[in-house]
């Protein structure tokens, strides 16, 4: 108690933000004293064994009733009343956000939090920031993709200034953060996503699939570029190669995923698949013949950072096309560790598949490279070390041990 760091999150636990998951995991494993806090309850029906182990650190801020959540405000600013620029801030954009501050307030108080890390720059940052002023705590930051884009820039250069520290996943986004600010770029950090790279890894004895499977994986949004992967598949079919192809996942661009397959009779080579957990995945990957994900920026600026299933199929050995987007080619070079097409091209995706599928030995050698790639800048050990000594420097004064790679 007093010396605990609570893991701020909108939704707990989330299929597909593994890399949360796994932080926490890594945290908890060096000796860091953890509660996460939930913003709401999960909603995906499916969800990681893992997050298991940790559904006792949790804490759902939504079911705190409404009473006791402005009490908990009311008795903050009575002890802090210049905590009422705090809720002047975060009160122009959504009222709704007093009681969930009310509630954050009321938890940090009952759990001995004195640091918030809050993952994304945007709501949850935004809370951290109104509770730690009010109640004299610590919080840092962990920014992603979407949530860096769109929300505005002053919002997060205020939150850069009163941070301990944001850490952010790829240079592409430490670039962008850093410009928003003057005084305080020194408090940007990179730390990469990390990978369990003895989860993900390839297995010899594997037998591959017969026809050559391409496989895909992510939430079925605009980013991720699956109808240009559709459109490619229709090329492939054009030029007489035979494959299968596998588009795991879930999301609101399902229907027009559909849509597509049906409109280029691709039903019998394209299979849209349900999301599944890693257990079952880490098999899938062995057994692929390529890993496709044509990523792009959208109209309204979102995009992927580094994509943790491109992590996972290169730790698995699997050799991936790409394409040349937001941190992307901080990953994968064109022609060592993978091939990268440009965004908004199915002929070139065609060509990059073909060429992989006609050349075994290439599979092969970038399968491997990737592989080492993820070894040397992407293992858990490397980046949640990072992120301790982060969390050290801004007042975590405990003895940490950090698991050693296997």
């Amino acid at each position: 108690m007093g010396n605990t760091v609570a893991i701020l999150v909108r939704r707990f636990p989330k299929l597909s933000e593994t890399f949360i998951l796994g932080e926490i995991a890594n945290l908890v494993d060096s000796g860091t004293d953890v509660e996460i806090l939930s913003l709401f309850e999960p909603s995906d029906r499916l969800q990681q064994p893992a997050a298991i182990r940790f559904l006792d650190r949790v804490t759902y801020l939504n079911r705190i009733r409404a009473p006791a959540a402005y009490a908990a405000l009311l008795l903050a600013l009575l002890r802090n009343p210049a905590g009422l620029i705090s809720l002047l801030r975060i009160t122009r954009h959504d009222r709704h956000l007093l009681r969930r501050l009310g509630a954050l307030l009321l938890s940090c108080r009952r759990l001995g939090i004195r640091h918030i890390h809050a993952h994304y720059v945007s709501e949850p940052a935004a809370l951290a920031a109104a509770a730690a002023n009010i109640r004299k705590l610590k919080f840092s930051i962990s920014a992603h993709a979407k949530d860096i884009y769109l929300t505005p820039k002053e919002e997060i250069a205020d939150r850069i200034a009163r941070a301990e520290f944001i850490a952010t996943c790829t240079r592409h986004n430490f670039d962008h953060l850093r410009g928003l600010t003057i005084d305080h770029k020194d408090r940007v950090h990179l730390v990469y996503h990390g990978i369990d790279t003895e989860q993900f890894r390839p297995d010899d004895a594997a037998v591959p699939h017969e026809p050559p499977v391409l496989l895909a994986v992510g939430r079925f949004k605009e980013k991720k570029g699956f109808d240009l992967l559709v459109g490619a598949c229709a090329e492939l079919v054009a030029r007489s190669i035979d494959f299968r192809c596998e588009i795991i996942g879930y999301g609101d661009q399902e229907g027009r995923l559909q849509s597509l397959i049906t409109r280029h009779q691709l039903g019998d080579k394209v299979a849209l698949c349900p999301p599944i957990d890693h257990a079952k995945l880490r098999t899938i990957y062995r057994t692929a013949t390529i890993f496709v994900l044509p990523c792009r920026l959208t109209a309204d600026g979102d995009r992927d950072g580094i994509p943790n299933a491109m992590l996972e199929a290169m730790a698995s050995g699997l050799p991936i096309v790409g394409t040349s987007v937001s941190g992307i080619p901080e990953v994968v070079t064109d022609g060592a560790n993978g091939l990268l097409v440009p965004p908004e091209n199915p002929q070139a995706l065609a060509d990059a598949v073909q060429r992989l599928l006609r050349d075994p030995q290439l599979r092969h050698r970038l399968g491997e490279s990737g592989r080492q790639t993820v070894l040397a800048d992407f293992c858990w050990e490397r980046n949640i070390a990072q992120l301790v000594q982060l969390l050290q420097r801004s007042g975590q004064r405990r003895s940490f041990t950090i698991r050693q790679a296997q």
